[in-house]
């Protein structure tokens, strides 16, 4: 349908763990998400000359519920989750606040915008400053203090 019309967007989503190394155990996770980067360059390469743009968004720590999945954490408490996690967030980052799905929203909304038109085969990084180095020593204790937060909630009924 894109190559026809003569045009079109393809958005993916990575992470900025496909950038940089986040937590030093995730190997599968950083590795599958350095590959989405990969790909979504390589289609870029590929799908230019029919038009079509493609861009992948590299999201830092967003308050979600994504942080329950590695612990046993009861369902009914899955959604505290966001709230709990976005003040340990926001410690790690030079924009002081946890990455909200709205701030994803909106630059996957620019992406696929005319006012990207002149956009491919970018890895947008959506991440309030994560990867600029702040805390970069602090690094080895991101895990820790996720576990920690998150141990508050594992216990609700």
């Amino acid at each position: 349908v894109m190559k026809a019309q003569g045009s079109g967007c393809i958005l993916s989503t990575a992470s900025v763990a496909g950038l940089t190394t986040v937590h030093d155990t995730s190997h599968i996770y950083n590795t599958a998400k350095a590959a989405v980067i990969q790909l979504t360059k390589s289609v870029a390469a590929e799908l230019g000359a029919f038009g079509i743009r493609v861009n992948c968004l590299c999201p830092g720590w967003t308050a979600t519920q994504i942080f329950a999945g590695g612990l046993d954490i009861p369902s009914q408490a899955r959604a505290m989750v966001p709230e709990v996690m976005a003040p340990v967030i926001a410690e790690m980052q030079p924009i002081a606040r946890a990455g909200q799905v709205q701030d994803i929203a909106n630059a996957a909304a620019w992406l696929a915008s005319e006012e990207a038109s002149f956009v491919t085969g970018h890895a947008m990084v959506v991440d309030g400053g994560l990867l600029s180095g702040r805390g970069a020593k602090e690094k080895g204790k991101q895990r820790e203090a996720f576990v920690q937060a998150l141990s508050s909630i594992a216990d609700q009924p």
